[in-house]
């Protein structure tokens, strides 16, 4: 792929490794308890680099409008929860609103760039992602903090969190690359280091990835491609697990020992109870793991198994977290975001299907599908591995919802 040096931006390239990095480099070395503080770090850093950005901070009356709202509902909503607990976590927990914001403010510097700039950017973050990835493997980074961790990635603290932020970029820039040598590249990648980490996490970022690339093919041609791709894949994963006893172990499902199960099994049932146990209301927000918890009994046992409680406050994943704090409020978000997720899809097909050698003309269009990209990203974290509110990933698809939907309304206009 010819990248000329015009189309690199070089504040959004900065803005992108800020965001994915920073965040686990404090929580590593300050040995905070969670990313919170590193993303607060992250927002400011970003505020102060788009300070000069010309059009970044006029943000439009209705977001405004409807930010101030929200912000209010939740605030009193946590005010209510600390009174009856005697916690004040949710109260100090707004200020991931000021995260919230600066994403938007991200989103709005992003919306006045032309889709070249992002989508060369992405190629850049891209590429030293995966240096970091492969210095790993080849070298490692284990000093200072860095040391007492089992599986961290340098700045990443481990391997999932590292495979989350790949899946951030990467999946947008496969679904609007043209360049198929460049993909194949990258995807390969992406492959040998989920084998050579091993990570899981990493693996289905490959799968997504390669999802990605054929969603642009015609209906016939993607259901054909995807069931041989399905096929080609099982057969692969197949081999993995007899010669690889990490995958093997991860999808171990009838063990009962099994850490990684576990821990998966406990946010859905942490989801399930909270939502139940308070009668579709939830525990309140940033209540997760707090004496407000209905805990299952999987939590006792991954207790008994490790003499330590795993992931109570993030659930393990976005869903869970999001379902046992909000109850009925946190399943409609849930089926809000797998209703959008299909409408993408079909919405993407459609459009690559219409067009004649799978190009994109249209600005406006290309930079839709692209913020389409980092929320189908987004869907790892959220099903699969994730670490709450305060992460990476959710800062970017906030600044994509807004990009997406100015976008349109800017076409329709």
């Amino acid at each position: 792929m010819h990248l000329s040096n015009t189309k690199l931006d070089v504040r959004l390239l900065l803005l992108f490794m800020s965001i994915l990095l920073m965040p686990s480099l404090v929580f590593v070395l300050l040995e905070a308890s969670s990313l919170a503080v590193g993303m607060l770090f992250s927002s400011l850093l970003v505020l102060l680099l788009l300070f000069t950005s010309k059009g970044a901070f006029k943000v439009d009356t209705e977001f405004l409008f409807i930010f101030t709202v929200v912000l209010l509902v939740v605030t009193i909503n946590c005010a209510v929860i600390c009174f009856i607990y005697q916690d004040i976590k949710p109260l100090l927990s707004l200020v991931w609103f000021f995260v919230a914001f600066s994403a938007v403010i991200f989103g709005r510097y992003m919306l006045y760039l032309p889709f070249e700039k992002i989508h060369a950017t992405l190629f850049y973050v891209i590429i030293l992602l995966l240096l970091i990835g492969w210095v790993e493997v080849l070298v490692g980074m284990h000093w200072g903090g860095y040391g007492e961790l089992e599986k961290s990635v340098f700045p990443f603290s481990e391997e999932s969190h590292y495979a989350l932020a790949l899946s951030m970029v990467i999946l947008p820039y496969v679904l609007t690359s043209k360049n198929f040598k460049t993909v194949f590249a990258f995807l390969l990648n992406i492959l040998l280091l989920a084998i050579l980490f091993p990570n899981l996490t990493m693996l289905v970022v490959f799968s997504l990835s390669c999802l990605m690339y054929v969603l642009r093919m015609r209906l016939a041609y993607l259901v054909l491609c995807a069931t041989f791709l399905f096929t080609i894949g099982m057969v692969f994963f197949i081999f993995l697990l007899d010669y690889f006893p990490y995958f093997q172990s991860r999808l171990a499902f009838e063990d009962s020992n099994n850490l990684t199960t576990l821990v998966f099994l406990q946010g859905w049932m942490m989801a399930y109870t909270n939502l139940i146990e308070t009668y579709g209301l939830g525990i309140g927000f940033q209540m997760l793991g707090t004496e407000a918890t209905y805990f299952p009994d999987v939590t006792e046992r991954i207790y008994v198994l490790t003499g330590k409680y795993f992931n109570t406050y993030d659930g393990g994943f976005l869903l869970a977290k999001i379902v046992a704090e909000f109850g009925i409020l946190g399943v409609i978000l849930v089926v809000f975001y797998l209703f959008s997720l299909v409408n993408m899809f079909f919405y993407t097909n459609r459009y690559f299907s219409s067009l004649k050698g799978n190009t994109i003309q249209d600005d406006f269009l290309r930079k839709r599908i692209l913020m389409y990209g980092f929320f189908m990203g987004f869907s790892i974290e959220f099903f699969l591995r994730g670490y709450g509110y305060f992460s990476p990933g959710v800062f970017v698809v906030i600044a994509a919802c807004y990009v997406a939907f100015l976008n349109k309304r800017r076409a329709l206009v």
